[in-house]
């Protein structure tokens, strides 16, 4: 060990913290506080001197705070890593450090560090699962066509004597009335909607069913206690006078090569149904493959009793927040409005930040057991696939990686996947119907929404 060696004594203060006492010995500090002082002598304004002439004690006599903060922060800085290597296995972070005054003989501090739990793996062989598989055939095709079809409508102005449908769209003018009163805010021109499409009153709609463009209307509708469109119109009957202003209806194009072709150039209706299918099976095998980690991962956390480390949980918790405040940005929502709304998704978040890292944790330890291992040549291939996607220079993503830390934050990432992988094929699987799998899912969704609402 050199004179200038740090000294670290390891304490173990709960199962994913450990305080590490650090201790930086004089002659380091020594050499660190001249470099300071050499440092602030060159930029000092002391009346009496010359800049970067004032003598060293004159100085350090006029700067001693900034001095002193300066050499403790980079006394901690330049040797917190050092002091990091000393805790066996891996830290996740630094959570806290405290520490004392920088004197001529030396200068200690205290910095408390998160590690991962200890974790036994257990019951992770023969776990049983449902796969969904899901039906690719003629009827499958067909509905995706229709939805596109839907997709690429036209609309043309009803002909005369063709009169309002579910599907069609509408233009209204119209005033609501009190007996012979107008309602305030009860007049309302040129307002379009789709029938059938949830966005006008039921009984509005039946009102206006069976009319044809430029008609007037008028009707009667007498809301209730729980179907009137606002609290003004509780248990009140109201009378409409409506004008059609304009009426419209959907054609659709016809499923043909022309069609086919409009969707994906140079191809038939035949090419562009199996192209359809083909889609569909993909979808299918990644909605299964995804249903199988799912259910493993579940399983595996009913199994273990994970501690938690604090800190990297809720840095887990900050990232799932901004990633979706950056989605809704991204999306056309207002910047200032999105970060209003960011200390609401920091809580929303804590329950997926706590389950990542549970399981996280769990398939760790699995990869421990199995003697699972990722090289570097995996996760630059991984690296170089990312870079390809992103259409950026790959060496530049492989520096970056490295140079941020995210290289091995990956090899985890990979390390934890395969894991995931082997406890995935050692499975009991049961195949079941894509449906009904769905079905399963919503229905536990609804449980789990209104458990919450408990």
């Amino acid at each position: 060990m050199s004179a200038e060696s740090i000294t670290v004594s390891v304490e173990s203060t709960g199962p994913v913290t450990r305080q590490l006492s650090v201790e930086v010995p004089e002659q380091r500090v020594g050499a660190l506080r001249n470099e300071i002082v050499s440092e602030f002598r060159r930029h000092a304004r002391i009346p009496g001197f010359r800049p970067g002439k004032a003598p060293l004690p004159v100085v350090e006599k006029n700067y001693q705070g900034e001095i002193r903060q300066n050499l403790v922060e980079r006394l901690i800085r330049e040797t917190i890593g050092e002091a990091v290597e000393q805790v066996e296995g891996r830290v996740l972070n630094v959570v806290d450090i405290q520490p004392d005054e920088a004197t001529d003989a030396g200068f200690r501090y205290v910095a408390t560090v998160e590690v991962p739990p200890e974790v036994a793996p257990k019951g992770y062989k023969k776990l049983k699962l449902q796969r969904p598989v899901g039906e690719v055939g003629d009827e499958q095709v067909d509905r995706v066509i229709d939805d596109l079809r839907e997709r690429y409508a036209a609309w043309r102005d009803a002909a005369e004597g063709e009169t309002a449908a579910e599907g069609d769209r509408v233009k209204l003018t119209y005033t609501a009335y009190d007996g012979d009163e107008p309602l305030e805010d009860g007049h309302v021109e040129g307002y379009e909607a789709q029938v059938g499409a949830g966005q006008l009153h039921p009984k509005f709609e039946d009102g206006i069913i069976g009319a044809t463009a430029g008609q007037d209307l008028e009707f009667t509708i007498e809301f209730g206690e729980d179907d009137a469109p606002s609290d003004a119109l509780k248990n009140r009957t109201v009378r409409f006078v409506v004008h059609v202003d304009e009426l419209k209806k959907k054609e659709l194009p016809e499923a043909d090569d022309a069609f086919a072709a409009q969707l994906i150039p140079d191809t038939d209706l035949a090419g562009l149904r199996a192209r359809i299918a083909d889609d569909l099976r993909a979808a299918h095998q990644r909605e299964a493959d995804a249903a199988l980690r799912d259910q493993a991962v579940e399983q595996l956390l009913e199994k273990h009793e994970v501690d938690l480390p604090e800190g990297a949980v809720r840095q887990r918790q900050e990232s799932i927040a901004r990633d979706s405040a950056s989605r809704l940005v991204q999306q056309g929502y207002p910047a200032e409005a999105v970060k209003g709304l960011l200390p609401m998704m920091f809580e929303d978040a804590r329950g997926r930040a706590e389950n990542e890292m549970r399981a996280a944790f769990v398939l760790s330890a699995i990869a421990d057991a199995e003697g699972i291992e990722v090289s570097d040549e995996d996760v630059e291939a991984e690296l170089r696939q990312q870079a390809e996607a992103m259409g950026q220079p790959a060496e530049q993503i492989l520096a970056r990686a490295r140079s941020e830390g995210h290289f091995e934050d990956l090899r985890s990432s990979l390390r934890n996947q395969r894991a995931l992988d082997l406890v995935i094929s050692e499975a009991s699987v049961k195949d079941i119907p894509l449906e009904k799998y769905r079905e399963q899912m919503e229905k536990r969704q609804q449980e789990a929404a209104a458990a919450q609402q408990e």
